[in-house]
């Protein structure tokens, strides 16, 4: 059965006024279409600006929001923690720059702190810049997430299950309430000052089907059963109008012996019921003689049956169980010592790969010629077809291979990777 993850989320904001000079804001952002939505996930954030100057919270607010949705959802990176820092550095420069007019020189410089994370399929992307807070509630225990830090920002990642809670919140909001004592208090939004705010997300497992969802068992389609044909269909009904002959038992008892007497009448065979016997072993003679005959049609000498093509899809490798079948190319006319068990179909292209070795073999599709490589990738597998890129995974992570520039374009380093798609 396909499962997939859910989401519940609780906000807790402050009541914030039209104007201040620090705030916090929890949000989550979802973008326009389903198809987008199952691609990119939705962003759950928090963040919090603060100065010498005044906000306007609402217009903090919608500038955020608007600047995460279309960085984030617009970006044609494939790596989500790369496109969150992308949107995250856009948004941080346009809002530490939105003080009002009456700022002066003598007040401190503007502070912006903010930790976003992404749900794909069932791993989490936390991306945070400056200070704040976040933790996983799993199985009742609770620990902050750890994130590694990467220049001015730090990331992590790691699948969620049923039942989880992640917290993300502001320092102060954490100073306030620890995450130990939030899950088993209730606070009120008015009860919070304008810099404390937090967002809980829990996931839970989802195992119900939408009507455009379809189960595929992977069974191989077993054959229809074959309509009975006329010949049987007319012998059952023969065989219905057809009167069982019941057996008739008399007792007879014996006054001085109490003995019982069994007598059965022998089913007759009559002349009638002997002309439906023959009618109906004919009949069944005849059906299976016209079978046979369907089955194994007579070859006469000096006549082949013509054979029917089977059809050929262009750019696929031919698969029979036939010994005399051609093959698209055999790998080892390139390289002997090849052992290729990797294959990537592109629009004029067959890329072929050896894990061992860490060979990659690239052939046109009209002409079988496979040609290696300078770049090799010891253990790779996982070839993927990216928008006309090569993509997998090898000894040191997930990368991206330009079949045209001869050069890896994208380079994400972490080991033990198991079976991995873009």
């Amino acid at each position: 059965m396909l499962k997939k993850l859910t989401v519940k989320t609780q906000y807790l904001n402050p009541t914030l006024p039209a104007n201040v000079p620090a705030f916090a804001k929890a949000i989550s952002i979802e973008p326009e279409g389903e198809n987008i939505a199952l691609k990119r996930g939705t962003i759950y954030t928090i963040f919090n600006v603060s100065g010498g100057a005044g906000y306007d919270t609402d217009l903090v607010s919608k500038v955020a929001h608007d600047i995460l949705h279309d960085s984030y959802f617009q970006s044609d990176n494939i790596s989500p923690i790369q496109s969150l820092e992308k949107a995250i550095s856009e948004v941080k420069d346009k809002i530490i720059h939105m003080t009002n007019e009456s700022i002066h020189a003598d007040e401190p410089p503007a502070e912006f702190n903010i930790i976003a994370g992404v749900l794909w399929g069932n791993v989490m992307y936390v991306v945070q810049y400056g200070n704040a807070q976040c933790y996983l509630v799993h199985e009742g225990d609770m620990k902050p997430i750890n994130t590694i830090s990467e220049g001015t920002y730090s990331a992590a990642s790691g699948v969620v299950k049923d039942g989880d809670v992640i917290i993300f919140c502001s320092q102060e909001f954490g100073k306030k309430y620890p995450p130990s004592k939030l899950l088993g208090m209730s606070i009120g939004e008015q009860e919070l000052l304008p810099d404390e705010a937090c967002i809980l997300v829990k996931f839970s497992v989802d195992t119900t089907f939408s009507p455009n969802e379809t189960i595929d068992f992977g069974l191989p389609e077993l054959p229809r059963k074959k309509e009975p044909s006329k010949i049987l269909k007319s012998l059952s009904k023969m065989f219905a109008k057809l009167k069982t002959v019941k057996p008739v038992s008399s007792i007879g008892y014996s006054m001085g012996s109490a003995s019982v007497k069994l007598r059965r009448r022998k089913f007759a065979l009559t002349p009638h019921v002997l002309t439906i016997l023959i009618i109906v072993a004919l009949a069944i003679s005849i059906f299976f003689t016209i079978k046979h005959k369907r089955n194994n049609p007579i070859k006469i000498a000096g006549q082949e049956k013509e054979s029917v093509p089977a059809p050929v899809v262009e750019g696929a490798a031919k698969v029979s169980d036939s010994q005399d079948e051609e093959v698209f190319y055999d790998i080892k006319i390139a390289d002997a010592e090849a052992n290729p068990n990797g294959l990537a179909v592109f629009g004029n292209a067959v890329v072929v790969t050896d894990s061992q070795t860490g060979k990659i073999f690239i052939s046109d599709q009209t002409t079988a010629k496979f040609d290696a490589e300078i770049t090799t990738a010891v253990g790779i597998k996982n070839v993927l077809n990216i928008k006309g890129k090569l993509g997998f995974t090898d000894g040191e992570g997930y990368k991206v291979y330009d079949l045209v520039d001869k050069k890896i374009i994208e380079n994400y380093k972490q080991s033990g990777l198991g079976v991995t798609s873009a």
